[in-house]
């Protein structure tokens, strides 16, 4: 809670990480090789995890719940997703859900009627507003809704790899600008869109020699 009250002091809210609080990891029989399940006790989790940060008095420090981390592409079935959600959601109603799912698995997503955004990740694209390949993956995401009232969440590419960026995308690392203009223009023209967020911000925060956000020191056009 006092992360939450600190981030709410520079006039922000907190985005509460949740899959492994309701998934465990059981496998690697999946298309990302990690299969995960919904956890047994999963509602006594969360009401525990509700009740020790008093989230019915703070829930106002959150922006969203993001469950389900690439769900289907982590094996996680859409009854699953829609038993978790649905929880969560006659728990605190006024506080949007998020699932983010893995661009290949957009065909098979089910997306359940509790989510309140959803986005999908692919990364290495150098202008994703023009791209033929994204725009469409971003169709198949909106042919998925549930209900007139669901929000897109643009997930943009602010980390730099050199052989995934440079040899795969073929993106500079001083292009890396020119990619967040084109999602920037993207977001501003979509009507349903309600958040633009960038993976990620710290470097070193998995593999060293990732530069991530926070040291690119780029200047975006807008």
């Amino acid at each position: 809670v006092s992360r939450m009250e600190k981030i709410n002091k520079l006039q922000m809210k907190s985005i509460l990480h949740l899959n492994e609080l309701f998934f465990e990891l059981v496998g690697t029989h999946s298309e990302s090789g990690a299969q995960y399940d919904l956890r047994e006790d999963y509602k006594k989790r969360w009401d525990r995890f509700a009740d020790i940060n008093d989230l019915k008095n703070n829930q106002h420090l959150v922006q969203c719940f993001y469950i389900g981390e690439e769900p289907t592409w982590n094996d996680i079935s859409a009854d699953e997703l829609k038993s978790a959600t649905d929880y969560v959601k006659s728990t605190f109603p006024e506080v949007p859900i998020m699932v983010i799912e893995a661009y290949p698995a957009l065909d098979e997503l089910i997306i359940p009627n509790s989510v309140d955004w959803i986005g999908f990740d692919h990364y290495f694209i150098k202008d994703p507003r023009n791209d033929a390949g994204f725009k469409k993956e971003l169709g198949i995401l909106k042919s998925k809704f549930t209900n007139q009232n669901q929000k897109l969440v643009f997930v943009m590419d602010t980390h730099y790899i050199d052989f995934a960026h440079g040899d795969f995308g073929g993106i500079k690392l001083n292009e890396m600008r020119e990619v967040a203009t084109s999602y920037y223009d993207l977001v501003k023209n979509e009507p349903k869109a309600v958040a633009l967020i960038g993976y990620f911000w710290p470097s070193s925060f998995d593999v060293p020699q990732y530069i991530r956000a926070c040291h690119m020191k780029l200047r975006m056009n807008t």
